[in-house]
């Protein structure tokens, strides 16, 4: 019992420690909008979280989209958190050497660099990245988000109603054809 106690409570303080280096670990809290434009950040080794977070929000009744890149040296992965909780990760690359990517456009646009697109539904946001791999030590990362309205479904009525139309529409057409025939 006391082994099964002292488990829950060191990964219990492990998760606080993680929490308390997100909200501590960075430099600036940067308020951006979501007007789909990049924003960039810094980062150190493997596990270091970029020197910036970034906040925002998404209106009631719109959904946004957070797109996370890395761009300049190829083969940094980064996990995504919004206030402490992770959304997930950007793929998975493998470490090449070789080549660069200026600008996160071309980071964002080149399959040799690690990227993630994430939904987000209306709120407030607050973000962190944290380099889950890092191979030089250090980089870039950008992001950019944009929101948009919720898409309202169609009712199944609508297309039904249209179907039944096209359908009577025929037949009387044709029934109009038969009509002129006879005459």
């Amino acid at each position: 019992m006391n082994k099964v106690l002292g488990t829950s409570l060191a990964v219990a303080g492990s998760v606080i420690a993680t929490l308390a280096s997100v909200s501590s670990a960075h430099a600036a809290t940067i308020g951006i909008a979501t007007d789909n434009a990049w924003h960039t950040s810094r980062f150190g080794a493997t596990n270091s979280f970029a020197a910036d977070n970034f906040t925002f929000s998404i209106a009631a009744g719109n959904e946004g989209t957070l797109t996370v890149t890395d761009y300049q040296l190829k083969g940094d992965i980064f996990e995504v958190f919004n206030n402490g909780t992770s959304l997930g990760l950007t793929n998975s690359v493998a470490y090449n050497p070789s080549g660069s990517a200026p600008t996160p456009d071309d980071g964002f646009a080149d399959p040799a660099y690690s990227k993630g697109i994430f939904t987000l539904s209306s709120g407030l946001y607050d973000i962190f990245i944290k380099a889950s791999a890092s191979p030089y030590g250090g980089g870039s990362v950008a992001l950019r988000v944009s929101q948009s309205p919720v898409p309202v479904p169609v009712p199944a009525v609508v297309p039904g109603v249209l179907l039944a139309g096209l359908y009577f529409g025929k037949k009387a057409m044709q029934r109009k054809q038969t009509m002129t025939t006879m005459i």
